[in-house]
């Protein structure tokens, strides 16, 4: 072939330049993309055609490269990444409740946060008490609401917990009567406070309340 009467071959591609001697390692590097040859008779010859070859060639990919955006493309991306997990990261919250005496309003504090004080007007102890219970879930549910994930409530009585948790479920089973007939205290504002708490008890829990005697059978009267 005509290619094999040459001494020398200046071969390139887009990212090899070297001179070889035969046309076997000239044909390697030229089929590759951007390969071009130059025979030549002499080695200085071959590195004057080089020279040339490797001119074009960077004039070429110089004028093919992609012009980047100064503004978009001329910093590193930011990894945003972490919003994802930031967003994610579950919140909790704890609300702290206490009843007020002596003429002082009971109080619901988020930590953390605002306090809230309620003047509490009811005729028994225990009627006060679940007033209470009733706006500490109030201002539990709207912190569900926007998007927190658990809540505990400290400070409530034992009393009233076991009453919420345990014995009103099965009050109202019974329809708010007692087995001889007789109406529940405080069976209304008890039946609205265990409808609160069953819209969010799968995020509530409770931690160190105030201790007080809590009901033995059910026939307490609560």
């Amino acid at each position: 072939m005509a290619n094999k009467k040459f001494n020398f071959y200046a071969s390139v591609n887009n990212n090899i330049a070297r001179i070889v001697k035969t046309w076997t390692e000239c044909e390697k590097i030229i089929a590759n993309p951007g390969g071009k040859k130059k025979g030549a008779y002499t080695y200085k010859q071959a590195e004057e055609y080089l020279q040339e070859l490797v001119s074009e060639r960077d004039a070429r990919l110089a004028h093919s490269k992609p012009k980047r955006n100064r503004y978009s493309n001329s910093r590193p991306k930011e990894d945003l990444s972490f919003l994802s997990t930031f967003t994610a990261r579950p919140t909790k919250k704890t609300i702290t409740c206490k009843l007020g005496v002596g003429g002082k309003g009971s109080t619901v504090s988020v930590v953390g946060g605002d306090t809230q004080v309620f003047e509490v007007k009811k005729p028994t102890v225990s009627a006060m008490r679940y007033q209470l219970c009733m706006h500490t879930l109030h201002i539990a549910k709207s912190l569900l609401d926007q998007e927190v994930s658990s809540i505990e409530i400290i400070g409530m009585d034992a009393a009233t917990i076991k009453t919420l948790t345990e014995w009103a479920p099965k009050w109202k089973q019974q329809n708010w009567v007692k087995p001889n007939g007789q109406p529940r205290p405080n069976a209304e504002l008890v039946c609205e406070m265990l409808a609160l708490y069953e819209q969010i008890k799968s995020k509530v829990s409770f931690g160190e309340g105030i201790a007080q005697k809590a009901p033995v059978d059910d026939d307490a009267p609560f």
